[in-house]
C-alpha cells in the first residue's frame, strides 16, 4: 500500500517571529543554522501544518525555483527532522474507487493504433524480443519487422518504446487482436498495454483507480450503482496481482503542478466542485454546460428549453473551423478505425446544432455525464490551460456527438481522445479570450 507524508514543525522546536518578521528557529535552547531556504520552508508549513511534499514544491515553485526535484526535497526536509525541526506524519493513502469496475474489452483495437507505449523497462524490453521472436518461428510476424524504436533523452541516453509502423502497433493483427496476448500469454505485453484502460492515479491524498474516458468501450465500463461501503477493499482483495501492477504504476498528476500554491488550491476546490456536479444524476447537459463554462445560473431544468440560439450559432462557428483543422490532421492517423470516427466527427461538426441536449438518448447522457466525471476524477483534464474549460470543452464534444443518435458514443469518444491527446483544445479556443466571448453568450 503507498503512503502519504505530511510535514509539521517539532514539538521540540522553538519558533520565534522578531521585529523583522525574521523567523528564527532553536532547538533546546540552541539557535540552528539554517539558510534562507530552509527558513522559507520552515515558515511556510509552520503556517499550513500538515502540507504534504506536492504542496510543498508548489510553493518552492512559486518562490522562483525552477522545477524544483522531488528527491531532492524530500532529502532536504529529511535534514530538517534530523535536526528535529519538522516532523513527518505517514498515512496511507484512501483507495477510491467511485463507480463499480466492469470493464469488458471490445477489442476494437482503437487504442492499440496511433498511440505511443513506453518508455519501456529492460524487462518488458526483454519479454517483447522474447516474443517477437516466438511469433517469428511460429510465422505470425516478418523477421524483419523491429519490435522497437529507440528516443534520446535530453542528456543523450537510449529509451525505448513499442513499434508502430503504418500507425499501429507491430503485435496488432488483422483482427485486431494482441498477438503476444494470443501466442505468450498477458504476462509478457508491457505493464501499460495489460493493465489498460485501467489506470490509478495518485493524487494528494488518495489513489484514484478507474477506466480512462476515451477507450472506446467505457461507455459499459461501470456499473449503474454507486460501489457498496468496503468496495475498494474487496476489489483490491479480488485482483491482488493486477492490482498490484496497477500500484506500481500509478501515475502522479497533481493539479496546477505549475501554478502558485493559491491557484492550485483553487483548482482543487473546482476539481471538488465539478465531481459533486457530474456526479449529480439529476443535472442535465445543458446545466453541466453552464456550469462548466462557470456560470453560476444553471438555467431552466426543463427539458424542452434549448441551450441560447446566439451559442448555438457561436459554438457552430467554432466547431466550422476546428472541422477544416481536424480534416488536415485526420491523415496523421492512417486508416486507423479512430480515423473513421475522427471523419465522422467532422461531418457532425460541420451541420448546424439542431438537437436540445435533453431530446438525446437518456443513455447516451448518461454515459456522456460519467465520461466527464472520469475525465476530472482521473485528472485527465491536466493537458488543458485549467480544469474548467476542459470540462466546457468535454462537454461541447457531447453536445456535438448527439447530433447524430445513432453513433453519439462513438462520436463522444473520438472527440474525447482527441481534445486530451492532441493540440484540439488550442483550435477550438485560440486564445482565452475566444473561450470567454463563447461562454457569454450563454446568458
Amino acid at each position: 500500500m503507498k503512503s502519504i507524508e505530511y510535514f509539521y514543525t517539532a514539538a521540540q522546536a522553538e519558533f520565534r517571529f522578531e521585529d523583522n518578521d525574521r523567523l528564527c528557529v532553536s532547538v533546546s535552547g540552541m539557535p540552528t543554522d539554517l539558510g534562507e531556504q530552509d527558513i522559507s520552508l520552515i515558515r511556510y508549513i509552520l503556517r499550513n501544518p500538515g502540507t504534504s511534499l506536492d504542496e510543498i514544491l508548489l510553493y518552492a515553485l512559486a518562490l522562483g525555483h525552477t522545477s524544483p526535484d522531488a528527491g531532492e526535497m524530500r532529502a532536504r526536509l529529511g535534514m530538517l527532522c534530523e535536526k528535529h525541526v519538522l516532523d513527518i506524519q505517514t498515512h496511507p493513502l484512501r483507495i477510491h474507487i467511485p463507480y463499480r469496475i466492469e470493464h469488458q474489452c471490445e477489442m476494437c483495437g482503437c487504442s492499440c493504433m496511433a498511440q505511443l507505449v513506453g518508455p519501456l523497462t529492460p524487462e518488458e524490453l526483454d519479454n517483447l524480443h522474447d516474443a517477437h521472436r516466438q511469433l517469428h518461428e511460429a510465422g505470425d510476424i516478418p523477421p524483419h519487422v523491429n519490435p522497437v524504436m529507440k528516443g534520446i533523452k535530453p542528456d543523450g541516453s537510449c529509451m525505448h518504446f513499442v513499434h508502430f509502423p503504418d500507425k499501429r502497433c507491430v503485435f496488432l493483427d488483422a483482427h485486431h487482436l494482441c498477438a503476444i496476448h494470443r501466442k505468450c500469454g498477458p504476462m509478457m505485453k508491457p505493464a501499460a498495454c495489460r493493465l489498460f484502460p485501467h489506470i490509478a492515479v495518485e493524487t494528494e491524498s488518495e489513489l484514484r483507480i478507474g477506466i480512462k474516458p476515451y477507450c472506446y468501450a467505457n461507455m459499459r465500463a461501470y456499473g449503474d450503482a454507486m460501489p457498496p461501503k468496503g468496495y475498494a477493499a474487496q476489489w483490491e482483495a479480488e485482483n491482488k496481482v493486477f492490482y498490484d501492477a496497477l500500484l506500481h504504476a500509478a501515475t502522479k498528476r497533481p493539479v496546477l503542478y505549475r501554478a502558485t500554491p493559491e491557484e492550485a488550491m483553487l483548482a482543487r476546490l473546482q476539481e471538488t466542485a465539478l465531481l459533486d456536479i457530474l456526479g449529480n444524476e439529476t443535472l442535465s447537459l445543458n446545466q453541466i454546460i453552464r456550469l462548466s463554462a462557470g456560470s453560476d445560473d444553471l438555467g431552466d431544468p426543463s427539458p424542452d428549453i434549448p441551450l441560447p440560439t446566439r451559442f448555438m450559432k457561436t459554438l457552430h462557428a467554432r466547431f466550422l473551423a476546428l472541422s477544416g483543422r481536424l480534416r488536415e490532421d485526420v491523415q496523421k492517423l492512417g486508416t486507423t478505425v479512430h480515423a473513421n470516427h475522427v471523419h465522422a466527427l467532422c461531418r457532425r461538426l460541420e451541420s448546424p446544432l439542431s438537437l436540445t441536449p435533453e431530446q438525446a438518448d437518456p443513455a447516451f447522457l448518461s454515459f456522456a455525464r460519467l465520461a466527464l466525471f472520469h475525465a476530472v476524477f482521473l485528472r485527465e483534464t491536466m493537458r488543458f490551460p485549467a480544469l474548467l474549460p476542459g470540462v466546457f470543452a468535454l462537454a461541447l464534444g457531447a453536445l456535438a456527438a448527439i447530433q447524430d443518435p445513432e453513433h453519439s458514443d462513438t462520436l463522444f469518444v473520438a472527440w474525447m481522445r482527441l481534445m486530451a491527446q492532441t493540440s484540439a483544445f488550442t483550435y477550438l479556443f485560440d486564445s482565452p479570450d475566444a473561450l470567454t466571448s463563447l461562454a457569454r453568450t450563454l446568458d
